[in-house]
């Protein structure tokens, strides 16, 4: 079932996207950059945290490790290394953290690479006050994947085409009204065009405090990978090209820029 360490833990787990050192000093970063195949337990790099990743309870399950190589998004290289979960059964991994509040907006992005299809899913969650919502992919097998925000009972989710094994780009962010409640978006991108999927939904719970720590979860497959994990006060997403750029680009192609600028907008994700 979706999410249920979000269900059962008051822990919160945020990712954002950006990897890219002009952002990265002035965010909670996380770019695995340790030695390869081994627990990611323990480990305190990257920055903006407020403490080790660690696993057991309340995350009494298998691990995640580190892995030698990195994911990168349309070709754009990511820094360090990246993570996978240690086995096919349930594993988790969390990290203290403190970021947002009422009246405030806090962006997030990560990499996820997804196997080919099977009965699996990966998620990443959010936790505060013991508050609780998770953001993930989920496949099953010969199908069409799932992508989803929220913790059971409440969900948005969209079904999406697979790419089979494939490495998507995840943003969002989670605003905090006066009232202390939580207002997620989340898009799926496979290309910097147009995403695969937008998600609105409103997180219960109290959010004044912000989000104070994340979560790694994943089920049915030790071959998702995840990595290049940030989140901060301003959106960060460089893997997305200016317009002015991808038009310059299109038209030394010969493939008529203008008029696929028109029809994707600004392609920026927001």
């Amino acid at each position: 079932m979706f999410s249920r360490v979000a269900t059962s833990t008051a822990a919160a787990v945020l990712f954002f996207m950006a990897a890219w050192q002009s952002s990265i000093a002035q965010a909670t970063y996380e770019g695995f950059d340790y030695d390869p195949t081994i627990s990611l337990s323990g480990r305190d790099g990257g920055t903006g945290w407020n403490s080790p990743w660690f696993t057991g309870d309340p995350f009494p399950m298998g691990p995640w490790y580190t892995r030698a190589d990195g994911l990168s998004f349309l070709g754009m290289a990511a820094t360090g290394r990246s993570v996978s979960p240690y086995s096919d059964g349930d594993c988790g991994a969390a990290r203290g953290v403190q970021v947002g509040g009422t009246g405030l907006t806090t962006y997030f992005s990560w990499l996820v690479r997804v196997p080919a299809a099977g009965d699996q899913h990966v998620e990443t969650g959010f936790l505060a006050n013991a508050a609780a919502f998770a953001i993930g992919l989920i496949q099953e097998s010969g199908g069409d994947m799932a992508f989803v925000l929220g913790s059971d009972p409440d969900l948005a989710y969209e079904i999406v085409p697979s790419g089979g094994a494939q490495t998507y780009l995840i943003t969002g962010s989670l605003y905090v009204d006066p009232m202390s409640a939580g207002h997620v978006t989340a898009s799926l991108w496979a290309d910097p065009f147009a995403p695969l999927s937008v998600l609105n939904l409103d997180i219960s719970g109290d959010w004044s405090g912000g989000i104070e720590a994340i979560w790694l979860g994943s089920a049915g497959s030790s071959g998702y990978v995840l990595d290049e994990i940030y989140l901060g006060a301003e959106p960060r997403n460089p893997v997305v090209p200016e317009a002015s750029s991808v038009l310059a680009l299109l038209s030394m192609l010969g493939m008529g820029g203008v008029g696929l600028l028109r029809r994707h907008g600004t392609m920026r994700p927001r």
